[in-house]
């Protein structure tokens, strides 16, 4: 059976050539095409706490979990392809791999119940600080506006949006403990159903500064929005798979990055590079 990663690497691939074919086929009609790597830094966020969880525990008692999870610090790349058919006005589709790596949280809130075994707390110890591997591969389209389009630097503005599919779980939280000589997992909030794709939206500005003819290095200010799935409230202990109540949540990733340019023009016919 694929793993999620596998598919979303084939579908960035199918993206990336989708983005590619345009280039190469432009009508001499088309003013000017610009195709684009890029790499940037991804900021963190919260997403969901769930503060009184409780956990079963030997002799019918129950311990009583914080549990959270947040977005780390992490990095994005992808490629771009704007169109303009007009000096300050193009259009821009964009696909990448946003790497929103998660992390688990979990305190106890009252101190663990009696247990020779120690259980919950090996499991709570191994979930707290642990990164999920949570990721998403976007595309997007959209407009960007050129404050000037001739010399050294080149500002603009970016808006877009459009669907990411979803890998990982952002809501599953489990843990493992030693029982008998063997590695036992404890899961503390299920998903009863989990989501695979969501909606992702962009704001940018940044500029383009040439380095020869028909090259340029971008630098961007980002704001990634983006809307995943979370926790709401704690799930039933008395169940095996423990669903957690769950809803989805708009979050803001701010990012930074830098991308490498190639600008292709048609004029009377001609390609300039």
């Amino acid at each position: 059976m694929k793993s999620p990663y596998s598919r979303q690497a084939a579908i960035a691939a199918l993206a990336a050539f989708a983005l590619a074919r345009p280039a190469s086929a432009q009508s001499p009609e088309s003013p000017s095409l610009v195709f684009s790597t890029f790499g940037a830094y991804l900021g963190g966020s919260s997403l969901w706490r769930v503060p009184r969880q409780l956990a079963t525990a030997p002799v019918d008692q129950m311990d009583t979990l914080d549990l959270s999870r947040v977005v780390v610090p992490g990095f994005a790349v992808g490629m771009t392809m704007t169109l303009f058919p007009s000096p300050h006005v193009g259009y821009t589709v964009e696909v990448a791999f946003l790497g929103a790596t998660t992390e688990s949280r979990c305190v106890v809130v009252t101190g663990f119940a009696a247990d020779t075994a120690h259980r919950n707390q090996q499991a709570c110890e191994y979930i707290h600080g642990r990164a999920i591997r949570t990721s998403l591969v976007a595309l997007q389209g959209g407009l960007t506006w050129r404050v000037a389009y001739r010399g050294p630097v080149q500002p603009y503005f970016r808006v877009g949006g459009g669907a990411a599919f979803i890998g990982g779980s952002f809501v599953e939280t489990s843990g493992r403990y030693a029982w008998q000589g063997q590695n036992v997992w404890q899961t503390y909030l299920g998903e009863a159903k989990h989501s695979e794709m969501t909606w992702v939206a962009a704001a940018a500005a940044g500029a383009m500064l040439e380095i020869s003819p028909g090259y340029l290095i971008r630098f961007e200010l980002r704001d990634a929005v983006m809307n995943v799935p979370v926790a709401t409230g704690p799930g039933d202990p008395r169940s095996t798979e423990v669903i957690a109540p769950s809803g989805r949540r708009t979050v803001h990733l701010p990012m930074v990055g830098v991308a490498f340019d190639i600008a292709l023009e048609r004029r009377q016919g001609r390609r300039r590079y």
